[in-house]
């Protein structure tokens, strides 16, 4: 799988379908298991981790793809890629406020999410943010 990551340590949801943008969520929840047993470096995950920042939108939330033609905000995308970031030091960063209100705003007011549809799931995710940090 780390064969398929790109040097900025972003990797395609699907393998084998060059056609299908990098988002964040598969880069987020692989790069830590990809870091543990030592294929990919610290370097390439905080290369990720500011590839992830760099891509918000206006109001600074982050985007779900890598790709202009797919500008999606997902909060439990997002819940991802802030686990990322804190299991590397780097939940704190700023750049990550807006995102934090907007996952906050997801759990408080029931919004549904873009990707995932089940609330199970989605409070999983959050769940696990929650207490990991």
């Amino acid at each position: 799988f780390s064969d398929n990551l790109s040097p900025d340590g972003i990797s395609p949801f699907l393998l084998n379908l060059r056609s299908y943008p990098c988002e964040i969520d598969t880069s987020s929840m692989i790069l830590p298991l990809l870091h543990e047993h030592g294929l990919v470096d610290t370097n390439t995950v905080h290369k990720a981790i500011d590839k992830i920042i760099s891509n918000r939108n206006e109001q600074g939330l982050l985007l779900g793809f890598f790709d202009p033609l797919k500008p999606r905000v997902d909060a439990i995308m997002s819940t991802n890629a802030l686990h990322l970031a804190y299991s590397f030091n780097r939940g704190d960063d700023p750049a990550f406020d807006k995102t934090k209100d907007s996952i906050l705003n997801y759990v408080t007011n029931d919004v549904g999410g873009y990707y995932y549809s089940s609330r199970d799931l989605s409070l999983f995710f959050i769940t696990r943010l929650i207490h990991d940090f």
